[in-house]
Order: structure tokens, then sequence, then C-alpha cells
């Protein structure tokens, strides 16, 4: 997970993994933020082919998904 600062009020953090080198099927991340300072604004999957993707922004934390078809 790479998280850089602050940079015209945003934070972005990237997680990158490969599944077919990595084996990975399906994943889950919990992603837990302070509220007080922090503000969620979106996520943006970019992913080659048609797996299920979904992000969950539960106030405190996120939850993100990924599921290979």
């Amino acid at each position: 997970i790479l998280a850089v600062p602050l940079s015209n009020d945003s934070l972005l953090i990237e997680i990158t993994f490969n599944p077919g080198d990595n084996n990975i099927v399906g994943t889950q991340f919990q992603l837990n933020y302070d509220n007080t300072l922090l503000k969620y604004n979106k996520i943006e999957y970019k992913i080659n082919g048609n797996p299920t993707n979904y992000s969950v922004d539960k106030n405190e934390f996120i939850n993100l998904n990924y599921t290979q078809n």
C-alpha cells in the first residue's frame, strides 16, 4: 500500500497487485481512517478483465472487495 501525502486537499492510497502473478482469486481490504480529519470522496478501480469489485464507506473505514471471475 502506498499512501501519498496530502496534495490539493486529497490523499491518494494505491493498492497494487497482479492477481495472476500472485494466484489471488479474491481479497478484501479494510482501510480505517479518522473521519474528523478525512472525508471519503471516491474509489477508482483500474483492472483488466471482468472481476467483481465493490467498496462501501462505513464512515470510519472503507471495505474494498475484489473477486476474480
